[in-house]
């Protein structure tokens, strides 16, 4: 992932697979000041880890469903060390590996 400016939108977090149809127009919201907070949080502390795309769509949904940064900032920052502890436990690599039943 390369390192994104300060008018990136949340949509260029993503990864490509998890776009809508390519024919069809995505809304892509501009970020403001206090959602680029949210962002740096992310490239930061996030960034090379196997749950960022996940925490990249929870940052997004809740952005668009207009959620106020700060709420977006404090989910982030409560599931970040959740998953940094649970993935060394159950010696997980990647979200793919999470299974329901045993972890």
């Amino acid at each position: 992932m390369s390192m994104h400016t300060p008018g990136m939108i949340w949509m260029d977090m993503l990864p490509k697979k998890s776009f809508a149809h390519p024919e069809r127009e995505v809304i892509q919201p501009e970020l403001g000041p206090k959602s680029m907070r949210v962002l740096g949080y992310v490239m930061r502390n996030v960034r090379g880890k196997p749950w960022i795309d996940h925490l990249a769509l929870i940052a997004a949904v809740m952005t668009a469903q207009r959620r106020d940064a700060w709420t977006v900032e404090a989910t982030l920052k409560m599931l970040h060390p959740r998953f940094s502890s649970l993935f060394p436990l159950f010696a997980l690599d990647s979200m793919s590996q999470w299974a329901i039943e045993p972890h």
